[in-house]
């Protein structure tokens, strides 16, 4: 819990025929972080089998034909299922690449017959149209085409270019009639003589016209036409019932294939992306990889079983004096990977140390830590009852709702800031900002201002010198004793650190006597030590008392040389750092009676025009008073309780870690196909 968990260094060979055997084991063990191979024990290629390369390739190109189905089902809720059974590129890629090619075909016949019947719906309602203009005029489509000396024209155009269309027509003497469809559409005839009927079709193609032409078998009675053109569009829509009804089928069809192939095709990619980590010969595979120490032996057992002992491993830890894992950190060909092993209460408190960076695989897990200091400072600053009781009742609905899986670590989070919250809401004696209904066990915020900023510095300082004695016991497990004991934010700097606290509470708080003499040789002697023991360290002691910790740990820790302005001005870095964190934390009193003042003026706000008991309370100011506090609560929860967050996290990254943890880690992310 306070270190990653150990792990080894599991290296397998395989035959060629058993490779994705062994695949598909690693697979469902979810146990081995996957490393290159070739950049410590360079073994012919690496480059996939010509098969498996082509269903890779494959596999890629038919991503943008999923994505295809995909943009045609839209905004279709699909319900992914995580992936089962085995990996298996050349069935997978058969079945994706077919099964895709037909179903877009089936997509793109669907289409078409939609467009055309909208294309035929479209032109009997233009013809439709023309014709009920023509039976306004008193004519009948049989009638125009027995014109002799005219040419007439039906059809529509842009309601905003009727005027121009008019004012043209009257240079030729030609005759209209305009009838309007809609808001932007008019529907039109046109009768000029026969001489001038090119100028008449230039005229309207200036306007945007369309024409509409009435088929020869519509040469009738202009009602009986009309009855036809109706009976063909309810055939028609009985035609487009018919395509919804097969789109539905498709569709249906489509998001359980989309769901499948989609999981599929990524889970394929994903392993034959691992694969080209792999080591090959012209007959074996090699595998290599970390796996959780506690797990290793049992996994190539298993394994070994499974391949009926067509298995060579090999398993060797950092930590050993020899062996191939250690070669392959002191190379520097791959990091030990970072596992959490942390109990159920702890993981909410992960994201919040993972978004500042991974602890190194040979440095501290500081998530404990993290969780204790952050929900004390929390506390300090939001501590409020019933706003506190809000905060659990919204994290365990979220953390305990199974149609909320995603948002489990947050509201766990949420429960314990509430609870924390709750809990210095009895030490401030506040219920939702109201200080007169319960005691206070401890003090009231905004009358104690000066105790609680006391408190609040005091409380920096034990997260201060727990992040310099974290560094001290990191740099004692690296046995970097240099750094642990005159480091910057060494053993010494410790003593400096809480003698001058000391001297403070003692000369400036008791007021005691003690002579300045002694005050500045007590402050110089830790200090100095630093200063003094790393000089001396690096220029006398250090071949012969760190030797062989530098061969063990020459590429874990870097034991540069400082250049001497460096190690003459790192006190003066010590005491300003020391003097600037500490200060820092007087942001914690001061948010939690900002915290009690906005509360307050939620209430004096609620209790304008009579409020809940004034001498002109009635029941509207009531009524009032409650909304009041009600949004009052919300807006103070909702701002408050995001900046006094950010504040949290602020402290932790600036002033905790930055005395002990570099956060340059490597995340364990062994292979695996269950989250794609």
């Amino acid at each position: 819990m306070f270190r990653p968990e150990k792990m080894s260094l599991l290296q397998c060979v395989v035959m060629d025929s058993d490779m994705m055997t062994a695949c598909n084991f690693l697979v469902r063990r979810k146990v081995m972080h996957l490393i290159d191979r070739s950049l410590f024990h360079p073994i012919g290629k690496e480059a996939l089998p010509g098969e498996l390369s082509g269903a890779q390739a494959s596999l890629e190109k038919a991503q943008g034909s999923l994505k295809k189905v995909a943009d045609w089902l839209g905004s279709d809720e699909i319900a992914f299922k995580p992936f089962e059974g085995d990996i298996a590129p050349l069935e997978a890629e058969k079945e994706i690449t077919e099964g895709v090619e037909k179903l877009l075909n089936d997509i793109e016949e669907l289409e078409k017959k939609r467009s055309d019947l909208a294309e035929r719906e479209n032109d009997l309602k233009r013809v439709s149209d023309a014709l009920q203009s023509l039976e306004i005029a008193g004519v009948s489509a049989d009638d125009l085409r027995k014109l002799k000396y005219f040419e007439c024209v039906t059809g529509v155009m842009p309601a905003r270019f009727v005027p121009d269309l008019l004012k043209a027509l009257q240079n030729i003497g030609a005759c209209s009639e305009i009838r309007r469809l809609g808001v932007r559409e008019v529907s039109v005839i046109v009768l000029a003589l026969k001489e001038y009927q090119d100028t008449m079709r230039s005229i309207l193609k200036s306007v945007f016209f369309s024409e509409v032409e009435i088929p020869e078998k519509y040469s009738v009675e202009t009602e009986e036409a009309m009855d036809e053109i109706e009976l063909e569009l309810w055939s028609i829509r009985e035609e487009e019932a018919l395509l919804k009804g097969e789109e539905l089928k498709l569709r249906k069809f489509a998001r359980k294939a989309y769901a499948r192939w989609r999981v599929m095709l990524e889970a394929n990619l994903r392993v034959l992306s691992a694969m080209r980590l792999f080591g090959k010969t012209a007959s074996t595979t090699y595998i290599s990889g970390w796996v959780p120490k506690k797990q290793a032996e049992k996994v190539a057992a298993d394994l070994m079983s499974l391949l009926d002992g067509r298995l060579i491993y090999d398993i060797s830890c950092p930590e050993d004096q020899s062996g191939e894992a250690r070669n392959v950190v002191a190379s520097g060909a791959s990091q030990v990977p970072t596992k959490f092993d942390h109990p159920d209460f702890l993981k909410p408190f992960e994201p919040l140390v993972t978004t500042y960076g991974y602890p190194e695989y040979n440095g501290i897990d500081p998530t404990l830590f993290v969780a204790i200091t952050f929900l004390v400072l929390f506390g300090m600053m939001f501590g409020d009852v019933g706003q506190g009781l809000i905060f659990v009742l919204l994290g365990l609905f979220m953390g305990f709702n199974k149609k909320l899986k995603l948002l489990k670590d947050t509201g766990r989070l949420f429960l314990c800031v509430g609870v924390s919250a709750i809990i210095f809401g009895f030490m401030y004696g506040s219920v939702f900002g109201n200080e007169e209904l319960i005691p206070a066990l401890w003090l009231h915020p905004a009358e104690d201002s000066i105790k609680l900023i006391g408190s609040a510095i005091f409380t920096g300082t034990l997260i201060l010198t727990l992040g310099i004695l974290l560094n001290v016991w990191q740099a004692i497990i690296r046995k970097n004793w240099r750094e642990a004991l005159f480091g910057q934010w060494g053993l010494m700097s410790s003593i400096f650190y809480w003698t001058a606290i000391g001297l403070f509470y003692f000369l400036v708080v008791r007021k005691g006597e003690l002579s300045v003499k002694w005050a500045v040789l007590m402050l110089i002697v830790p200090i100095a030590a630093v200063l003094v023991g790393d000089i001396v360290w690096g220029l006398v002691a250090k071949r012969k008392a760190i030797k062989e910790a530098l061969e063990a740990a020459k590429n874990e820790e870097s034991e540069e040389e400082e250049g001497l302005g460096e190690q003459l001005f790192k006190p003066v870095e010590i005491i300003l750092s020391l003097m600037t964190n500490t200060i820092s934390f007087m942001r914690v009193g001061a948010f939690g009676m900002n915290h009690a003042v906005m509360m307050s003026v939620v209430y004096i706000l609620a209790g304008v025009g009579g409020g809940w008991s004034g001498a002109n309370a009635n029941g509207a100011s009531r009524i009032s008073y409650i909304l009041s506090v009600i949004v009052g609560n919300l807006f103070v929860m909702l701002l408050e309780g995001l900046i006094v967050f950010i504040q949290c996290l602020r402290l932790e990254y600036y002033e905790f870690f930055s005395k002990f943890f570099g956060g340059s880690g490597v995340k364990y992310d062994p292979l695996r196909v269950d989250d794609v």
